[in-house]
């Protein structure tokens, strides 16, 4: 190949590689403001379903309020004063028709009021039972809509918040990936999309190299570590683990030709045991590897 040919060819490398780097840092970053969207509605979620239920709960308190000490005039008043924090149309519904009977219950005690004890109308005391028997029926029946309701909201905010929760972490990832450039090793110039932590490539995480290798997977201090697929530019591939940026472990090593090597690694080698298989997937050698070669029985 001439140095021209070379030259164009290590050009159209980079700018392939550039462009590729471009394309996961904003979907990275239109992908986490996405799910900056999705926590605050599911936080307004979270916030409308505990804000009803405590709404609820005061209703009920009010209620046995104006049944135990027959103080209308301040359950009306505690009333309006509820009915002003409500956003909700059921709960606006329950309020007004609690006022407008407390209303009506003062206006019965006032015409009490005005005459003695002896001569209190039958049909006021009537009114005034019925009153009462209506009003603790309701409150019955608040009562059992509201063991209900907790219920419901138990469940609705145990899911929300575990979900709020899976959001929130998926977020933190999303908002640590940067975009670095530092050294291999080996000297070679590394390009990286990932997670970053105190100013290094720690966690998840693309490397692409410029001779055109490409890495994805764990990293520690700029190094590889963990589980991790290298693949190389003419084709030559590695699954497996790592260890301060070499393959130390487990791991699978895959040729263009079809063969591949399955078994332990020690520092950039294959050490251990291994199987050797050929393209067609017949084992070729099982045994002990020492330094990338073969140990003979």
């Amino acid at each position: 190949m001439s140095l021209n040919n070379y030259r164009f060819s290590s050009a159209i490398i980079f700018i392939g590689l550039l462009l590729l780097l471009l394309a996961l840092f904003f979907w990275a970053f239109f992908n986490g403001k996405k799910h900056k969207k999705e926590l605050k509605e599911l936080k307004s979620d979270v916030s409308a379903i505990e804000s009803e239920k405590d709404i609820l709960a005061k209703i009920i308190a009010i209620d046995g309020k104006l049944i135990l000490e027959e103080n209308y005039e301040s359950a009306q008043k505690e009333y309006q004063d509820l009915l002003a924090d409500v956003s909700s149309n059921e709960l606006s519904q329950k309020l007004e028709s609690r006022i407008e009977k407390s209303k009506k219950n003062i206006s019965i005690a006032k015409e009490m009021d005005a005459n003695s004890e002896n001569t209190i109308p039958q049909s006021v005391l009537r009114v005034k039972n019925e009153r009462i028997n209506s009003l603790e029926a309701d409150l019955e029946k608040l009562k059992n809509q509201y063991n209900s309701k907790t219920d419901s909201f138990k469940s609705a905010l145990s899911s929300a918040k575990a979900s709020l929760k899976q959001k929130e972490k998926a977020l933190n990832r999303k908002e640590k990936i940067q975009v670095l450039t530092f050294q291999s090793i080996k000297g070679t110039t590394v390009n990286y999309l990932g997670e970053v932590s105190n100013g290094k490539a720690n966690g998840g995480g693309v490397g692409i190299w410029t001779t055109g290798s490409i890495y994805r997977g764990d990293w520690e201090d700029n190094l590889r570590h963990g589980q991790g697929t290298f693949e190389w530019a003419d084709g030559e591939k590695y699954e497996g683990e790592y260890k301060k940026g070499k393959r130390d472990g487990e791991g699978t090593y895959h040729w263009p030709s079809g063969e591949r090597y399955e078994g332990a690694w020690e520092d950039d080698r294959r050490n251990g045991f291994g199987k050797l298989f050929d393209k067609n997937g017949n084992i070729r050698y099982e045994g002990q590897w020492k330094d990338d070669k073969p140990v003979d029985k």
